[in-house]
């Protein structure tokens, strides 16, 4: 993909927007409570929750400075900066992505880098990223809560990093996110709580605390942390904010450098429904990358496409199409008695954590090279 290229979405009509201004997703949660509760499409952006996942690799090259550091508290520093750094692409999103259906996959193959996921199993995303330099695995499994104007989101599990060059394995646990409503109903999500990053290798930490939101725009992403050696002594203070800057200073010497900047924001949110760049390049679907994906993946969704080109009453219409074959082939399973199998990932019980977790088995991309996709279901 090619940074500097821009997709051109269809302007979007007064209509959606007028809805989304006048009604509160929150009319439509107060009774539910719960993260599978589908909203009205008027709340929705032209992106899937597996695309929403990958966006974490908008920020890829910060492993890649990382595995080039020699100081391993530097080195810490950055993979702590590549867990903040996913969340700056949320800033000035006001709408929700689809959520993933079941076999649904996504993937990112360039020069840099090749990433996977795929849905596997109802409230469940695994994904995972390789390159020369690092690989990623992580899953998105949220608890939710609902209440007035707020719906709190707890994950569950870690994210999984390694630096190829040192051979050491780090482990990122994620604050919790917070989904709020502004006066104009336009939602923002705010990151509360303690993350945690542990170089596995040398036992060396980093914790960063993620600071609510409070009355003032100054308040919002504030983070202060700090990285221990091996013996719990602090080294490093951290501060700044997700929102703009993260800065370090060597507790020892005062030293004080930048470790991390928030990249621009695309501005024409009325066209681009607030996307940042590496998103508009993720929702483009050339002829030659259609020919190649498999009938699962997340560009092809027909909700997707028409909400893409701003046609609401279809988009709706095959969103409701979608959730009823789900809905469908669950009660078959269920009548059946059948477990549902991920196709590219498999499910294992970490020995330290205790957790439930999924690997990759890699024959995404031997399918892939062979195109033989008989055997993906037909979701669509």
């Amino acid at each position: 993909m090619k940074a500097n290229t821009v997709l051109e979405f269809k302007t979007r009509t007064s209509s959606k927007q007028d809805l989304q201004d006048k009604l509160s997703p929150w009319k439509f949660l107060k009774t539910k409570g719960n993260l599978h509760f589908e909203l009205p499409i008027y709340f929705n952006e032209p992106v899937s929750l597996l695309q929403k996942n990958a966006e974490i690799m908008a920020n890829y090259q910060i492993l890649v400075t990382a595995n080039n550091t020699n100081n391993s508290l530097h080195r810490l520093a950055q993979v702590a900066m590549f867990s903040v750094a996913q969340f700056s692409g949320s800033i000035g999103r006001k709408y929700k992505p689809l959520n993933a259906l079941l076999g649904e996959t996504f993937e990112i193959l360039n020069n840099d880098y090749r990433y996977f996921s795929e849905q596997v199993s109802s409230d469940v995303s695994a994904c995972c990223a390789e390159s020369n330099d690092y690989s990623l695995r992580f899953q998105t499994q949220l608890n939710s809560e609902a209440i007035e104007n707020e719906w709190t989101f707890n994950p569950i599990g870690v994210i999984h990093v390694k630096l190829k060059k040192w051979e050491e394995e780090y482990k990122i646990e994620r604050p919790n996110v917070v989904v709020r409503t502004k006066t104009d109903n336009n939602l923002y999500i705010d990151c509360i709580g303690k993350s945690t990053i542990i170089n596995k290798k040398t036992k060396e930490m980093c914790v960063l605390e993620y600071y609510e939101k409070g009355l003032s725009e100054s308040t919002y992403g504030v983070i202060e942390g700090f990285i221990a050696n091996d013996e719990g002594n602090k080294l490093i203070e951290i501060t700044g904010k997700w929102t703009e800057y993260i800065q370090m200073r060597n507790i020892k010497t005062n030293k004080v450098e930048v470790l991390w900047k928030c990249p621009s924001i695309v501005k024409d949110t009325k066209n681009h429904y607030g996307l940042p760049i590496f998103v508009q390049e993720m929702n483009k679907l050339t002829k030659e990358l259609e020919a190649v994906l498999p009938p699962t993946d997340s560009r092809l969704r027909p909700d997707r496409k028409a909400l893409e080109d701003n046609d609401i009453k279809l988009a709706s219409n095959e969103k409701y199409r979608l959730e009823e074959i789900q809905r469908a082939n669950s009660v078959v399973r269920k009548n059946k008695k059948i477990a549902y199998k991920p196709i590219y990932f498999k499910e294992y019980i970490d020995p330290v954590s205790d957790e439930k977790e999924y690997k990759f088995n890699g024959k995404y991309w031997e399918d892939r090279k062979k195109m033989d996709w008989s055997h993906l279901p037909n979701i669509y």
